[in-house]
């Protein structure tokens, strides 16, 4: 989908698949064993509904791999990394920037602490409350919106992921988690 000569490069951001299982889940309202299904499902689509379209999802390692073809105009960024060193992840973004062409670009290093301030998860959490927030799906049952903003950093799998879904995640991606440091 990424054309350059519309696009400079792009930033990918990757997570731990046995912590995206459990957000995906949450999201799409379904159990954590449909959710595994969906991400090792290397043909899965999303279906058409009202608001969306029809959406060639693949699995996680289809969709990781797909974006590693493109070579250095991608910069692969762990989101634990960007949790846990977040000034350090957004200076190499902005570094990387840079390299793409857009030199006279100057770091900021008070814009950068009040991004790192005014993105932490509490804060997202927040404005996601007490502002319109579409990213967060309409739960069919209750008929309101659903939380995006609910796991975050907290989010940890050993605590709810159980083993069969766990092993079959890590079965599937086993390459792919070795490469990235989650196994």
């Amino acid at each position: 989908f990424t054309d350059f000569n519309n696009s400079l490069g792009a930033i990918y951001i990757v997570r731990d698949p046995r912590n995206v299982v459990t957000s995906f889940a949450h999201h799409y309202g379904l159990s954590i064993e449909q959710s595994t299904n969906i991400m090792i499902d290397e043909k899965k689509w999303l279906s058409k509904t009202d608001i969306t379209y029809k959406t060639f999802l693949g699995s996680w390692n289809i969709n990781y791999n797909s974006w590693k073809q493109l070579g250095e105009k991608v910069l692969f960024v762990k989101y634990e990394d960007l949790v846990n060193k977040k000034k350090t992840i957004l200076i190499k973004i902005f570094k990387f920037i840079q390299n793409l062409g857009m030199q006279n670009l100057k770091l900021d290093m008070n814009k950068l602490n009040k991004v790192i301030k005014s993105t932490e998860f509490k804060t997202m959490q927040n404005l996601e409350k007490n502002q319109d927030f579409r990213e967060g799906i309409i739960d069919q049952k209750t008929k309101k919106r659903k939380i995006f903003f609910k796991y975050g950093p907290q989010n940890n799998w050993r605590e709810s992921l159980d083993k069969t879904n766990r092993e079959k995640l890590e079965k599937s991606f086993k390459k792919e988690m070795k490469e990235l440091e989650y196994l």
